[in-house]
């Protein structure tokens, strides 16, 4: 079977989280990429536009389990308050 490219993969991946959510497995390959791409977006979180912080920020909570949902949302917020450049503590995050 012919490597599928860059491309190709991370529009299959999308293409299940539109579809499925998070239910069906994802490759290897498919997770690492989206992971890359969740890295880059949060470290570019500070300069991104209000309106898409909150259409990504609710894209992402909207993910996963629905039982799980709130949890997830609470999550995310927290991170991304421990991270903003406005919110985080004094020397960076809190971890």
């Amino acid at each position: 079977m012919p490597q599928r490219s860059l491309h190709d993969t991370i529009a299959a991946a999308l293409a299940r989280l539109d579809r499925f959510g998070m239910d069906e497995p994802m490759s290897a390959e498919e997770e690492q990429i989206l992971a890359c791409l969740g890295a880059a977006v949060v470290s570019e979180w500070n300069g991104l536009p209000r309106d898409v912080q909150r259409r990504i920020f609710e894209r992402a909570s909207s993910l996963g389990e629905p039982v799980a949902r709130f949890g997830l949302r609470q999550e995310l917020a927290t991170f991304l308050h421990d991270h903003h450049e406005r919110t985080a503590p004094a020397g960076g995050s809190r971890e």
